[in-house]
């Protein structure tokens, strides 16, 4: 400002009456809210991104199908997702964590290898024996384990069966 003859300090963040006055900056206390508001908001969005999964998991039954018997068992149909949102390959297996006495029958290999950000989709089938069900929509929660055995994610259905009147 000095090489055009203007008084120094005219090119700031500042009020008409601050600059006619010679005031200096002030950190009011609406700046201050403002400013303690936007730190929590993004405290909040870095606690969103840390908490997340690192892996989803959905099964979910195809539309229009239903279960069949054969053989004294249940058998019900349901197409799985895997998305994994981490960098890492992840080698998951599926297994029946209630009721008990499920099986599971893959359309292909009982392994399932997830590499990085990468979403997959497959078909497997779930069989109970029939004195297992005991509703015609029962309850079913699927765990998804890593190689350590560890479990990564669980999804909860519903297993179709016959209507059973109880009485």
């Amino acid at each position: 400002m000095e090489k055009v003859g203007l008084p120094k300090g005219l090119i700031r963040y500042a009020t008409e009456a601050e600059i006619e006055n010679q005031e200096k900056f002030k950190f009011t206390s609406r700046m201050k809210v403002t400013a303690v508001f936007l730190a929590l908001l993004i405290g909040f969005l870095g606690f969103l991104m840390y908490d997340r999964g690192s892996m989803e998991a959905k099964f979910i039954k195809p539309a229009g199908s239903t279960f069949f018997v054969k053989e004294g068992k249940i058998t019900n149909t349901f197409i799985y997702t895997f998305l994994n949102k981490t960098n890492e390959k992840k080698v998951l297996t599926i297994k029946i964590l209630s009721p008990k006495n499920g099986e599971i029958e893959f359309f292909g290999s009982s392994t399932i290898v997830l590499k990085g950000d990468q979403i997959l989709k497959g078909n497997i089938n779930i069989t109970f024996p029939e004195e297992e069900i005991k509703l015609s929509k029962q309850n079913l929660n699927i765990g998804v384990f890593d190689e350590k055995g560890e479990m990564v994610t669980s999804f909860e259905t519903t297993f179709e069966g016959p209507f059973k009147l109880l009485l």
